[in-house]
Order: C-alpha cells, then sequence, then structure tokens
C-alpha cells in the first residue's frame, strides 16, 4: 500500500512538472495536473491538499536551486568557490525548464513554487556564503552576502533571458562565446571582491 502511495505521489509531481515546463505554473491547476497524469483529481487533494500544495512539493522534491559546491575547500581562492557556485547555478537554468518556469514565476508574483524556490535559494545562499567565510580569510570591508546576492542575481537573470535565446546589452547570451565572456567576467569581478587584501 505505501509503494503505490509513493508511485501515486511521484506520478502527480511528474505530472506538474510537465504541466509547468510545457504551459507554465499558471496552467498547472488540479484538472491539468489530474489529466497530465491521467488520474482522478481526487488524488491531488488527497495526496496534498490541492494545487498549491503540490507545487510547493514539487519544488522540495526537485531540489530546484543548486547546492553549494560539497567541497568549497578545492577551490584555491574565495573568488574561486564562488565561480563554481555561479558555474553550477547558470547549468542547472540550462538543465531544468522547471527551475526556468518557478524563478521566473516568483519574479513575476507569488506563487507556491516561486516561494519555494526562494526559500531554497535562501538556504543555499547563506551555507555558500558561511562555507566560503569559514575556509578563507576575507577583506574586512566585504560584505559577503551582498557580493553573493548581486552575482547570483545577474547569474540568474541572464540565465532565463539565455535559456529563451534573447540578447541582452548587445550580448547574444544563446551564443557559446557570449556565455563565455560573461563568466569571465564574473570571475573577474568575484576576485575584485573577494580576493582584494586589506589595505
Amino acid at each position: 500500500m505505501a509503494r503505490d502511495a509513493a508511485r501515486t505521489r511521484k506520478r502527480l509531481l511528474d505530472a506538474a512538472e510537465r504541466v509547468v515546463e510545457r504551459r507554465g505554473i499558471a496552467a498547472a491547476g488540479v484538472n491539468a495536473i489530474a489529466d497530465e497524469a491521467g488520474v482522478d483529481k481526487v488524488l491531488i487533494y488527497r495526496y496534498f491538499g490541492g494545487a498549491r500544495e503540490l507545487l510547493e512539493a514539487l519544488g522540495r522534491d526537485r531540489t530546484l536551486w543548486p547546492e553549494p559546491p560539497s567541497d568549497p575547500e578545492a577551490a584555491r581562492s574565495p573568488s574561486a568557490a564562488l565561480v563554481v557556485a555561479l558555474r553550477e547555478h547558470a547549468l542547472a537554468f540550462e538543465r531544468s525548464a522547471l527551475l526556468h518556469r518557478a524563478v521566473a514565476s516568483e519574479m513575476a508574483g507569488d506563487d507556491a513554487l516561486g516561494r519555494t524556490v526562494a526559500a531554497a535559494r535562501e538556504e543555499r545562499s547563506a551555507a555558500l556564503a558561511a562555507a566560503i567565510r569559514d575556509r578563507y580569510p576575507l577583506p574586512h570591508h566585504l560584505d559577503l552576502p551582498a557580493a553573493v546576492a548581486l552575482l547570483s542575481a545577474a547569474v540568474t537573470y541572464l540565465s532565463l533571458l539565455r535559456r529563451e535565446g534573447r540578447t541582452f546589452c548587445g550580448l547574444d547570451l544563446a551564443d557559446p562565446a557570449a556565455w563565455r565572456r560573461v563568466e569571465k567576467l564574473t570571475a573577474v569581478v568575484a576576485r575584485a571582491l573577494l580576493d582584494t587584501p586589506d589595505a
């Protein structure tokens, strides 16, 4: 019985993910998800309580926001640790249409999946900053949470546009050469912020 319940929950989560990826979060209502899963909508209420709770569970289940690097000590400097995390962040957007939709939706309004992703972002950004702070000496003047926020926000926004094949300030973000320029400058900015010794 428990195995059937787990299988049904997964089936509903998978269906919700497909609906969100193809049609967006606004389309992920009880009827659309039940149709996609090929089940009666009463199962959504039974297992999750409703579409909102199902989307929250989807955000938690799929671990949308990338984890900080598991071994920040492998990086040779604080900026290198941050750049590795930001590169993983950009790759997560490239791999996951669901993450893309969730963050775009969060930016446009306040929905269940967006709030879940935002909570994961806050938790993992704090963990990344703590890992860097604990491992490396940092300039006394550095506001590390602000540095992480600034660079992460830039990578997030540009990654959203990249996935849509958009241009930003003359950079064709779908062009790998343009994206390498973004990555290179991100590393330069990270070094200037995190690796500059105090005078």
